[in-house]
């Protein structure tokens, strides 16, 4: 295996490997966050296990997962992880394509928000209607759909 300069200098910081602009497939995923009892949204904000998820990325490409930010890593199937690798994706093709400047440079300072569920909390979902949920995780922000990303516990 062929290990590159930037997977040298990222370990040595003690920092995991990139997910873009690489497509990273379900098992890429599952294999980085462990199979920990821990909740999947903090998890994916570990920058030790993956670079570059940010707060909004993680609520963003659960979202598009359809996959509880609660839900535990140890017992997410690899459909989900799978879910979780498209989301990844589509979330940062999604980024690059709408950016024009301001938009998602000051979107917490009052600028337009054009994200899906970041910030949105008591709006209807754009996919079923529900009202976006907020719940704080590891001192951070998330937002979900209720109905398009269901409880773990049922």
């Amino acid at each position: 295996i062929e290990v590159s300069q930037e997977q040298v200098y990222f370990a040595s910081l003690g920092l995991g490997e990139e997910f873009w602009p690489d497509l990273r497939e379900g098992h890429w995923w599952r294999d980085r966050m462990g199979g920990g009892r821990g909740a999947v949204k903090p998890a994916l904000l570990r920058q030790d296990r993956v670079v570059g998820v940010g707060n909004i990325a993680a609520s963003e490409m659960l979202w598009m997962a359809g996959v509880h930010p609660e839900a535990t890593l140890n017992v997410l199937s690899m459909a989900e992880w799978n879910a979780i690798a498209k989301g990844a994706s589509r979330h940062v093709a999604n980024t690059l394509k709408r950016e024009d400047g301001d938009s998602l440079s000051y979107v917490n300072e009052g600028g337009s928000n054009l994200f899906h569920v970041y910030g949105k909390a008591g709006e209807g979902c754009e996919r079923c209607g529900v009202s976006i949920e907020r719940i704080v995780q590891s001192g951070r922000a998330t937002f979900f759909c209720p109905s398009c990303q269901p409880s773990p516990s049922g």
